[in-house]
């Protein structure tokens, strides 16, 4: 049973996410997607990958958004690439889109 807070899944799983997630960003940028959409995938492809990296070295990723905890994460023999330090500005875009799907729900009226 997973540590609760804690997600499951392989390493495999998680950078098969995150390569989905980065292909939408990709995708996106050639099409009339919002620029939050694209920021909100480019997020998740990070914090996906790092979640597989730190599975990978037997560190259960805490369930955050927050690509700066989990890069505070890494085990000190790891260096995460610039991009991905760089990919830590985009925490605010997950966290944005959470809060919206949640106010959205909230101010939908069932029939």
């Amino acid at each position: 049973m997973p540590h609760e807070g804690h997600f499951s899944g392989s390493p495999a799983d998680w950078l098969r996410y995150a390569y989905s997630d980065l292909e939408l960003a990709h995708i996106g940028r050639a099409s009339n997607v919002l620029f939050e959409g694209l920021c909100f995938h480019a997020q998740q492809a990070a914090e996906k990958a790092l979640k597989a990296v730190l599975i990978a070295k037997g560190v259960p990723p805490p369930k955050t958004h927050n690509i700066r905890t989990l890069l505070d994460l890494l085990p000190q023999e790891l260096v995460a690439p610039q991009e991905i330090e760089d990919a830590a500005s985009l925490t605010d875009y997950a966290v944005t889109r959470v809060t919206l799907s949640l106010s959205m729900k909230k101010n939908t009226k069932r029939p």
